[in-house]
């Protein structure tokens, strides 16, 4: 046992008089430290939603400048993804209990969507929140473009996406986000 500690440090001041004889490492070493601290500090840094105009399907311009304030989600879609068709209800759902609190909810239909399919849609389902055209990829384009649907961005009164799911949503993990985003008062 004591040959163990001995041994340890035995190695240990060798590290420690190889350092010091080699100052450029240290200073490698903090530079490259603080390096990592600031990339991880930038990378948690919460972005701002950009500033897009949805094209609503029933003639109305809804831009994300004037629903500041409030809590936005973001829902991109399609009508033929089963994922996408099944969260609808919940979305829906969620809106008319949140909505009073300061949630808004946007429905962005996929580019490939036939605008006719997408009313139908929205329509025989009553859909009580705003459904967005994207016939051009451009709103989807802003967001960093969107790889797969459903995508949802949560986005907060200030602006700042505060949260980001791709694939079909966890109703107990929304509700959490969306309580959680209500809560905050803007100044």
């Amino acid at each position: 046992m004591a040959t163990d500690s001995a041994v340890q440090l035995s190695h240990l001041m060798s590290f420690s008089s190889s350092i010091r004889a080699k100052p450029w490492l240290v200073a490698a070493f903090a530079l490259l430290l603080a390096v990592a601290v600031a990339v991880a500090v930038w990378m948690h840094h919460e972005r701002q939603a950009p500033q897009v105009e949805f094209a609503g399907i029933k003639g109305e311009r809804i831009s994300l400048q004037a629903l500041h304030g409030k809590v936005v989600l973001v829902n991109f879609w399609s009508t033929s993804c089963a994922p996408c068709l099944r969260e609808m209800p919940q979305l829906a759902a969620t809106w008319r209990r949140l909505n009073p609190a300061g949630l808004e909810v946007v429905g962005v239909a996929a580019s490939y969507d036939q605008p006719n399919i997408v009313v139908d849609f929205a329509e025989t389902r009553h859909l009580p929140f705003p459904v967005a055209l994207d016939v051009e990829g451009s709103v989807a384009h802003a967001f960093g473009g969107i790889k797969v649907v459903p995508t949802t961005y949560v986005v907060g009164r200030d602006g700042a996406i505060i949260d980001y799911v791709e694939g079909e949503l966890d109703a107990t993990r929304l509700a959490e986000v969306l309580e959680r985003a209500l809560a905050v008062k803007t100044p």
